[in-house]
Order: structure tokens, then C-alpha cells, then sequence
């Protein structure tokens, strides 16, 4: 640990942090900071024209090299990257690109989408294909642009471990604990503000969860990056579990790159896989302005609002990749059948309740199963089993755990849109974000994102609001 105290420390820089970043840049009370290093950028006010210095992979500077900074941020990987595990070829953003880092506050900021595909020399191009929905993997280009302006305060392949408050002579300020994911060691850092921007972290259902990690067990999160170490052309069969839009992706993925011979089943509760409802009415949700009706409504009717509007993101499934997946299995079962099959080579198995895994020597898995529409109970064996069962988001309650005696906590019964009910003890949380004293307490600043859906809406763990979110950060910790 060195002397340096930050005035802001984010953990973690996805696009979360990333928002963070453009609105400490653009804050005209924090802007000097990136002043001396971000000029010369593509998107740089005064110097948009000047596109020879674009780049999409940040450096990662060392903490003997990093200046000594006023902002820093730790992330846990190596470079920025945005779901690397599914950037399927093909596969579309969900929101419209407008909805980037900093338009919807600023249609001028130089961060925009806008922007980059001008440093880019595609703006005229990109207009051509009339679209407001990118692919995915032009997507995390930008993102990776826009964080490339960031290198000298980041420090990648550091993940935070540990949070707590210490007294120096000038106040209490927060220790931060992070792990050198490199070569293990232990490093401290001092700030007078923390955010957490910690992301979600992989989701296994209770059942599967005591076989982790498994090399053929595999969750959505990381499908494409460990595709390389599956030996693809004998894995015979293959199970996709879950009903939502990474399922479906993965599905239809599969049935693409995986030999003929194989078998693949996409294994849903539901009866049908179910389209997400992203009408324009139900679409005002996610404008910006909802977080402060959903704030200022009864826990009781935040959990109605989230219950009925769940079709929005959780377990549907895109209408125009439902209808691509219908007519891949109508082209397999009506213009090219494959008679010598006891069974289709990919199928959709709905109202299947898995009752038992057991993991077998050669590394499959065989299921128990339910047939919830006939009540038999049946065993299948796979190769392999994707599981599309979304992500937790309560990494910041074992990180702020050391100093739950001076957080404010309140009893909450949530039904959440995944369908899960809890009751339990959590943190409460202002409308700005930060992180609520026990009355009478001095404690640490600290501010979380994307884990306040139960109290901010259902935008807060999605990209929708993160240019306003993170401007609406950056200004309550000027105010603090």
C-alpha cells in the first residue's frame, strides 16, 4: 500500500465503470483529471478528425507505472471485454445504440456510438443498414474504444476482495483489499469514495452448483470462450438448460457448429419458449425518468410492477430469434428428415423439471427428469450442459459485510423477476445510489450499481440507463 489516497475508486470497469469513467471525463468539475491523456483520442473534443490514434484494447499499466490519480478503478480481467462468452457471430443488441454511454444525457459527449463510428470511418456506412440495434460484437468494440481513453487510471487483473475503513489524520477513508489475479499477491488501496460496480456473477442452480467448476458444465457466461476445450466433433449429445435469450442463442449455435451425428435438447419449465415483450408503451419502463416512480412506490408495488413487466428481459426470448429457431426445426422435421434418426437431431423438450444430476466418470452428466405435462419420470445422459440461468447480483453484501455495523439494513420481501422470492436483511439504498449510515454513524462513501433493481427498477442491472445512472453517481459524490 502506498501513500496514495484516491478521491474516487470504482471496482470493477464494465460498462457500468465504464459509465462512470465518460461521466468523470465530461463533469466539468472532474474533467482536468483526464485532460493530459485522453487528448489526441478520436472523440476528444477539438479533435474528432484526428482518427490515427483509435484503439480498442486499453493498455494495462502496471501499479509501479500508474500516476498517481485522484480516480482509479480495478478490474478483475485482463483488458475490457463485455460478455466474451456471448458474442455469438450474428448475434444483435437488444437495445437501441442511442442507449449508450453518455447520449441520453449528452447527445454531444464524445463518447457516444456516434462518435466512435466516425473515428471509425463507417458513420455513412452504419447509416445504410437502417438500424438502431448493432451487432453484439460491434457493440463491445465501442465499449472497448471508449475504455481505451481510460488506461492510465485502470488497473486491470485486479479483483477486489475486501472492503473496509481505516482512520488517518485526515478522516476515515476506505481500505479496498484486491487480489493480483496475476501472481496472487496482495494489494491495498485508500479512497475517500467507493463505488461498486462489481457485474453479476454466474448463476448455477442449487443442484448443478456442488459439480462446479466442470469442464462440461458450462454457464452462459462463459459458452464461447470455453467452446475450444470441448472436443466438439465426439460430444454426441448436448443439453441447453433454460427458456430466456441466451438459451435460445446457444441452441441455435450449437445446432450450427456441432457435427450431424450429435443430438441437442433445449430444456425449458415453460410450455413454450415466450417472446420478450418490447412494445413502446411497456418499452417506458426503462426511460430513464421510471427510476423515480419505481423509487417512490411501496415494496409491494415494486414487486407487482417487476412481477408484471418480468416479460420485458427475464425468460423471453426475442420474437425475430423465435422465429428463426421455428423455422430451423421445420426445415429439419418437414423438408429434409432424417429417417434413419429414432428422434430429431435438435429438439425443444418443454414442462421438464430436472429432479437429480449425477456426474459420470467420462465427464457426462445424467439428469433425472420429469415430464411435468405426463408425470413420467425418465433419465438422459449428455456430453455436455450449457446452463443459461442468469446471474446473481450480491457480491457487494460479502464485500461491505466487515462493516455491516454501520449500514443502515432493512427487512425486504421481494418476489424477484426471475421468480425467486426472499425475505431477508439488505442495505438500504438512497435514491442516488450510495450506501445508507446508521444514524449517528460516520462511516465509508460508498455508492453501488447494477444491484438495485429490487429498489431502482428493472432497468438498474441492464445497459438502458447507464449514461444518466453513472452522471447521477458522479454528481452525488461531488455533493457528498
Amino acid at each position: 500500500m502506498n501513500g496514495t489516497i484516491h478521491d474516487i475508486l470504482c471496482a470493477g470497469f464494465g460498462p457500468a465503470g465504464l459509465a462512470i469513467a465518460v461521466a468523470l471525463h465530461d463533469h466539468p468539475a472532474t474533467s482536468h483529471i483526464f485532460s493530459s491523456y485522453t487528448k489526441g483520442f478520436p472523440g476528444h473534443r477539438g479533435s474528432l478528425a484526428d482518427s490515427g490514434y483509435a484503439t480498442s484494447t486499453p493498455p494495462s499499466p502496471s501499479s509501479e507505472t500508474a500516476p498517481a490519480s485522484s480516480v482509479l478503478f480495478l478490474e478483475k480481467q485482463a483488458q475490457f471485454r463485455w460478455h466474451p462468452g456471448m458474442l455469438i457471430p450474428g448475434s444483435r443488441m437488444q437495445i437501441s445504440f442511442l442507449k449508450d454511454m453518455c447520449t441520453l444525457r449528452d447527445p454531444t459527449s464524445s463518447f457516444s456510438f456516434l462518435c466512435y463510428l466516425k473515428s471509425k470511418g463507417r458513420l455513412v456506412n452504419y447509416i445504410n443498414l437502417g438500424t438502431f440495434y448493432p451487432r453484439r460484437e460491434e457493440y463491445e468494440d465501442y465499449l472497448r474504444w471508449a475504455a481505451g481513453r481510460f488506461g492510465e487510471v485502470v488497473r486491470y487483473s485486479r479483483e477486489v476482495v475486501g472492503v473496509e475503513t481505516t482512520e488517518l489524520e485526515g478522516g476515515r477513508v476506505v481500505r479496498v483489499t484486491a487480489r493480483n489475479v496475476l501472481n496472487n499477491e496482495t494489494e491495498t488501496y485508500l479512497t475517500r469514495n467507493l463505488i461498486l460496480s462489481t457485474g453479476g456473477q454466474a448463476r448455477f442452480p442449487t443442484l448443478f452448483a456442488k459439480y462446479t467448476p466442470h469442464p462440461r458444465l458450462i454457464h452462459s457466461s462463459s459458452f464461447l470462450t470455453s467452446l475450444p476445450s470441448l472436443p466438439l466433433p465426439t460430444l454426441r449429445r448436448v443439453a441447453v438448460l433454460g427458456g430466456g435469450q441466451s438459451s435460445a442463442e446457444i441452441f441455435r449455435h450449437l445446432t450450427h457448429i456441432l457435427p450431424s451425428s450429435s443430438e441437442i435438447d433445449l430444456v425449458i419449465r415453460a410450455r413454450a419458449l415466450k417472446p420478450s415483450d418490447d412494445s413502446p408503451f411497456v418499452n417506458e419502463v426503462f426511460n430513464p425518468e421510471s427510476t423515480d416512480v419505481f423509487f417512490d412506490m411501496s415494496e409491494t408495488e415494486r414487486d407487482g410492477v417487476r412481477q408484471d413487466l418480468r416479460a420485458t428481459n427475464y425468460g423471453v426470448v426475442r420474437n425475430e430469434l423465435l422465429e428463426e429457431l421455428y423455422e430451423d426445426l421445420y426445415i429439419q422435421d418437414n423438408l429434409h428428415p432424417d429417417t434413419s434418426r429414432t428422434r430429431p437431431r435438435a429438439q425443444i423438450l418443454t414442462r421438464r423439471e430436472i429432479l437429480a444430476v449425477k456426474p459420470n466418470e467420462d465427464e457426462s452428466f445424467t439428469l433425472q427428469m420429469r415430464n411435468a405435462a405426463t408425470g413420467e419420470e425418465y433419465q438422459e445422459t449428455y456430453d455436455a450442459i450449457f446452463l443459461g440461468t442468469g446471474y446473481h447480483r450480491a457480491l457487494y453484501r460479502t464485500l461491505l459485510a466487515p462493516l455491516s455495523h454501520l449500514l443502515r439494513t432493512a427487512a425486504t420481501r421481494s418476489g424477484s423477476a426471475d421468480g425467486e422470492v426472499s425475505e431477508e436483511e439488505d442495505i438500504v439504498i438512497s435514491r442516488d445510489y450510495r450506501v445508507q449510515l446508521v444514524d449517528g454513524k460516520e462511516g465509508p462513501r460508498i455508492w453501488l450499481q447494477g444491484t438495485c433493481e429490487r429498489t431502482h427498477g428493472l432497468s438498474d442491472s441492464l445497459l438502458s440507463v447507464l449514461g444518466v445512472r453513472g452522471w447521477e453517481v458522479v454528481e452525488s459524490v461531488l455533493n457528498a
